[in-house]
């Protein structure tokens, strides 16, 4: 064989090798962008639905503050229409206890 044939299909063989190297490392490359773009999704759809959960729950939340004041609200008014009976039953008592 032609020795300049030989040494350019050495150099095609090196060349091919280092073709196959760099193919590899890419496809090891797109395989780890792969399962991080997997992980990337799988993180923004619990964050989607937590965030979905969280919204629903400040819903609820709003709800049942505006129920609590409404209930301390009624809770200041019984203690004064308590008070003022309790006033009127101190004061017919002392009437009865003359």
């Amino acid at each position: 064989m032609n020795p300049f044939v030989h040494e350019q299909l050495k150099q095609l063989q090196r060349l091919l090798n280092e073709l196959e190297e760099t193919t590899l490392s890419l496809k090891e490359d797109l395989q780890e962008q792969r399962k991080a773009f997997v992980k990337l999704r799988k993180d923004y759809w619990e964050r989607s639905t937590d965030i979905s959960i969280l919204e629903a729950t400040e819903g609820d939340y709003k709800a049942l503050k505006a129920e609590a004041e409404r209930l301390r609200n009624r809770h200041k008014e019984l203690r004064k229409h308590l008070a003022h009976v309790l006033d009127h039953t101190k004061a017919l008592a002392s009437r009865f206890n003359r």
